[in-house]
């Protein structure tokens, strides 16, 4: 009797306890929300930001992620690590992790102080996500650009020859974003600059990239800096708040100048008319 009851005690079973299992999960990724001279990453990172305060970090490609996490709620980022011009900050915590501008300065030693232009900045994020082991869950994520583009053209006439270095400065540019809402980060002292050498065309065509107007910066001026061949400079500005504020993926600005000889003998220059256009962007 006592053998029967030891034999049956040794084989009882009890249940599995599925909630320390980990969860079966995918991520797709959708790239329809970039433009037309982007392509999708294939560096991706996704965090994933626990409610038990546990931050799990999965290395994803272009097409994605699968495998397991503890099943909890989770708040989602996804970045790429093949960005260009910015670094990642503050990836600890879902709310403040952010996106900022290297300085140029950082990049190449003893060379003026500007901000690197942002490229190929791709991040999505999602909140309040529950993840059961109950089955597998698939998550579909669409990444999106979060730089801007701007370019500049210049169509010159008059003395365009007596025109050695042309640089333009926006000024009052954010210099970073934050990753889960967009919010763009206080203004940088660094403007972003753009130079041509030995200007010796009626045309000039200037692009760079940029996150926004910083929101604690009331005015953002294009400023361009003319360096005659007789050692005169010139600088003229465009008024270019509105059209940097409003732009959602890319905008043109052609400015018209006239370039001259003074009487005097020195050249000058001046501004005849500018135009702010939003190009027409084919999404993927």
């Amino acid at each position: 009797m006592f053998l029967f009851s030891l034999l049956s005690f040794g084989c009882t079973k009890r249940p599995l306890d599925l909630s320390k299992q980990d969860a079966k999960i995918s991520v797709s990724f959708q790239w329809d929300k970039l433009p037309s001279w982007d392509t999708p990453s294939d560096s991706m990172k996704l965090y994933f930001y626990g409610e038990d305060g546990n931050i799990y970090i999965k290395e994803a490609t272009s097409e994605g992620f699968s495998g397991t996490i503890p099943p909890q709620t989770y708040n989602i980022l996804a970045v790429n690590t093949d960005s260009k011009g910015v670094e990642y900050k503050d990836l600890d915590n879902y709310n403040i992790a952010k996106v900022v501008l290297k300085s140029l300065s950082s990049l190449i030693p003893q060379s003026e102080k500007s901000l690197c232009p942002p490229e190929r900045v791709y991040a999505v994020s999602l909140g309040n996500v529950t993840i059961t082991n109950e089955q597998e869950q698939h998550l579909f994520l669409t990444p999106e650009e979060y730089s801007k583009k701007a370019t500049i053209r210049l169509f010159l006439s008059g003395d365009v020859n007596s025109i050695q270095t042309c640089q333009t400065e926006i000024s009052g540019l954010s210099n970073g974003i934050r990753l889960h809402n967009k919010e763009l980060i206080k203004y940088e002292e660094y403007p972003n600059k753009l130079i041509i050498d030995n200007v010796n065309t009626s045309e000039l065509e200037l692009s760079t990239s940029f996150f926004g107007v910083a929101p604690d910066y009331s005015e953002s001026k294009l400023a361009l800096n003319l360096i005659f061949s007789d050692g005169y400079k010139k600088t003229l500005y465009v008024d270019a708040s509105d059209a940097f504020k409003n732009v959602v993926l890319a905008v043109k600005v052609s400015i018209y100048i006239d370039v001259f000889k003074e009487t005097e003998g020195s050249f000058n220059a001046k501004i005849k008319s500018w135009i702010v256009t939003n190009e027409n962007i084919i999404l993927k």
